[in-house]
């Protein structure tokens, strides 16, 4: 059972004759036994209509020598209980929840994102009485470069932690407010995923989930809500103190941490858009800096790399520039400056932050502060300029290839030409040779450019080829490979001329062609470009043969060239000629059910219809394989066999017949 003690209701009810009556339905949460003897082998059964009864799975809780707690693994809906035990001998108690439903927040990543959890949920969870907030917190360890949160214990008074925290594990879902279309459908849902309620992950709320979302009122209770989240006594006086420590400034934030340092974030700069919008590269904030110094304003620098907000401070050459650290106690843990710093960038009368900053969006909220990201306080085309003016600017390697893949994507959104692309990528991998996000993004480009002798090239440079190779086929988080996109180019670039490409390809091949969106790729290369190579990749899978094409091949998967090459090979022993007629069925049945393959596909997907045999440049010569003696042999049988009835007798003699002629057609060709 999920619900805690102060969340339940015990309900009065009535006994008689072993059987319990709650006096109307309710979902029932507990049953509480208390009780002198042993009780074992104890049913409980429901009803809501006292004829059909419900066996309940139970789960049990013995609370000392006199109590038992009974709990339910699902939802039990019921006015009637029977328990196979003396219920006057016995005290029993019987309890719901207060509550319709538990709505429970639930992230692991960064504070900021997971207040900004708790404030859209609280608010929307406020305008439904009978709903309760709750939240679960999972811990991260204090690693160099990666989130840290301080444990709640830490953070939160142990009055709070009784009432909204719940030890149910971490799980992102956001279930509880769909299917709702305004906060009015919310308050009379009725069903859930869980038995409790739902999880409710989502940092981001408004009209498109809520059609009476009032974004306005939202942020005028956001600076309430956060008050009376109870933070702990440490934690209350911190909050107290970063309120008084400057004012009347401009705060930069400059996000570091795992979208520079995590290699899983970095490979997906240019899959997911998710990382590169937060990325901030120093070259931006002290450019911006520069220029708000310049109109005399005070800046604050807020970063999670505390030094390189003071390379930034020092590069500006200001004491208009602050960083955010400097201000602090220096005393302070990690977890306790981050939130120090988070309250006094809630001060900020102007935020700059990364398209997406959860930590910058919670600050204006909770300090009702004005924000804007980057894109909005600068064009794209004086953003490129301005990180190059600056690009001399000392910083850590990864730092500065995240910086390169920044003005990748500028690069992208001002549509400049490729080879500008194609700069700005190399540099990134010549700072992240790891980045195989960013090597097959830049391959892909040569590919498009119709330079797959660059892109080689590109590849044999790379000492860590195979590393980078196998990522190919890297999976983040569902069943869909992250690189897919990238597939076809090297699929169709597999020649032996080209030994990385291919093998990068063999790696697609031999792993990723169990999908049919794969398999109908194939095909489609097969039909456009029947090289040798990829002949042989489709050998290695179950394509169908009639794809491994040229106007020979074609005519060669004609029924009546197979039935020949059959009757041929099989009439050279005795034990040939007495399977032949069972090889010849076998033969004639698979073919049937290959096209019958062949016509769904193209059913399904027209642009895998073969092209007529004239448009082959080996038509004229293929034609001469009809007249051929497999072939003619073949056709003849099909007429044999076309034939129903009686007459069928008749037309297997002219068969033969039709046999003996075509050898002696073909033996006279011979001379």
């Amino acid at each position: 059972m999920i619900w805690k003690e102060c969340d339940l209701l015990e309900l009065h009810i009535l006994i008689s004759n072993s059987m319990i009556d709650l006096q109307k339905e309710y979902s029932i949460e507990l049953i509480r036994i208390s009780t002198s003897v042993s009780i074992t082998n104890l049913n409980v059964e429901s009803s809501c209509d006292l004829v059909n009864w419900t066996k309940i799975p139970l789960k049990f809780n013995i609370c000392g020598d006199k109590m038992l707690e009974i709990c339910f693994d699902r939802q039990v809906i019921s006015r009637y209980l029977k328990l196979n035990i003396d219920l006057f001998s016995n005290q029993i108690k019987v309890f719901t929840s207060k509550y319709d439903a538990l709505c429970l927040c639930s992230r692991g990543d960064g504070f900021g994102s997971r207040m900004l959890n708790f404030l859209y949920v609280k608010y929307i969870i406020d305008k439904c009485p009978n709903f309760k907030f709750g939240f679960t917190w999972s811990e991260r360890k204090n690693i160099e470069n990666e989130v840290y949160i301080a444990t709640k214990e830490e953070l939160f008074t142990k009055e709070y932690l009784d009432l909204y925290c719940y030890n149910e594990k971490l799980c992102y879902e956001n279930l509880f407010f769909s299917g709702s279309r305004s906060i009015a459908d919310l308050q009379r849902k009725k069903v859930f995923t869980h038995s409790f309620g739902d999880y409710q992950s989502s940092v981001f709320l408004g009209k498109s989930h809520f059609s009476d979302f009032d974004l306005d009122d939202f942020k005028e209770k956001c600076p309430k809500i956060f008050e009376d989240i109870r933070f702990s006594h440490k934690y209350k006086n911190l909050y107290n103190q970063s309120k008084k420590i400057l004012n009347n400034f401009v705060g930069i934030h400059m996000r570091s941490g795992d979208v520079v340092y995590n290699i899983s974030q970095r490979k997906m700069y240019f899959t997911w858009q998710a990382p590169m919008n937060r990325v901030c590269p120093p070259e931006l904030v002290v450019a911006i800096a520069i220029e708000l110094i310049k109109n005399g304003e005070k800046v604050v620098i807020f970063s999670d790399d505390i030094h390189l907000a003071l390379k930034c401070k020092k590069y500006c050459n200001s004491d208009l520039v602050y960083a955010a650290n400097e201000l602090l106690d220096k005393n302070l843990g990690r977890f306790e400056k981050d939130f120090c710093e988070l309250i006094l960038l809630s001060c900020a009368k102007l935020i700059i932050a990364p398209q997406e900053s959860t930590y910058s969006i919670l600050a204006s909220y909770i300090g009702k502060s004005n924000i804007k990201t980057f894109n909005e306080y600068m064009p794209f085309n004086k953003q490129y300029q301005k990180i190059l003016e600056n690009i001399q600017f000392d910083s850590h390697r990864l730092q500065k290839a995240s910086t390169y893949g920044f003005l990748t994507k500028l690069a992208e959104n001002l549509h400049l030409k490729d080879e500008e692309i194609s700069t700005n990528l190399k540099s990134l991998v010549e700072y992240d040779p790891d980045n195989s996000g960013a090597v097959f993004k830049l391959c892909d480009i040569k590919f498009n450019q119709k330079k797959e002798r660059e892109c080689e090239e590109i590849l044999q440079k790379l000492n860590n080829f195979s590393l980078i190779a196998e990522d190919i086929l890297w999976i983040r988080a569902c069943a869909t490979y992250e690189f897919q996109k990238y597939f076809s180019n090297y699929l169709r670039f597999a020649v032996p001329k080209y030994p990385n490409i291919s093998y990068i390809a063999s790696i697609i091949r031999q792993k990723a062609f169990d999908n049919e969106i794969f398999k109908d790729h194939l095909l489609k290369l097969l039909l456009e470009q029947p090289t040798p190579q990829l002949k042989a990749i489709a050998k290695e899978k179950p394509i169908p043969s009639i794809y491994l094409v040229t106007a020979k091949h074609r005519i060669h998967n004609h029924l009546a060239y197979k039935l020949g090459s059959a009757m041929i090979l099989n009439s050279k022993s005795l034990w040939g000629y007495i399977r032949m007629p069972y090889v010849l069925s076998y033969i004639k049945e698979a073919h049937r059910k290959e096209i019958a393959d062949y016509e769904a596909r193209v059913a399904k997907n027209p642009s895998l219809k073969l092209p007529p045999l004239e448009s082959y440049t080996d038509y004229k010569q293929a034609l001469k394989e009809k007249e051929c003696f497999t072939y003619k042999l073949g056709k003849a049988l099909i007429t044999a066999n076309s034939v129903r009835g009686g007459g069928r007798i008749f037309a297997y003699l002219q068969f033969f017949q039709e046999v003996r002629k075509l050898k002696k057609e073909f033996r006279g060709k011979r001379k």
